[in-house]
């Protein structure tokens, strides 16, 4: 066998694995009842409730170190670095 007809059959296989684990998840969706998607729906609300208290939380952050810096630089006299 040639080198090109293994990267052939390699690609081959690989579509072949990604293919079944498609078809596995969407069999999964399919064969879902209303309280499989409600809970979904509700595990993605705390995901992304979680994500924008973490948001919040270094937006806060670079705010305070933001507004310190300002207040160092402008508004304390330069003879307290000396």
């Amino acid at each position: 066998m040639d080198v090109e007809t293994l990267i052939k059959q390699q690609v081959i296989e690989v579509a072949q694995n990604v293919e079944r684990q498609i078809d596995s998840e969407l069999e999964k969706l399919e064969n879902m009842g209303a309280d499989d998607i409600e809970k979904l729906r509700v595990d993605r609300l705390k995901q992304l409730k979680e994500e924008q208290r973490k948001r919040q939380e270094y937006l806060a952050a670079v705010s305070r170190h933001v507004h310190s810096n300002f207040i160092s630089i402008f508004i304390c006299p330069v003879a307290s670095y000396q």
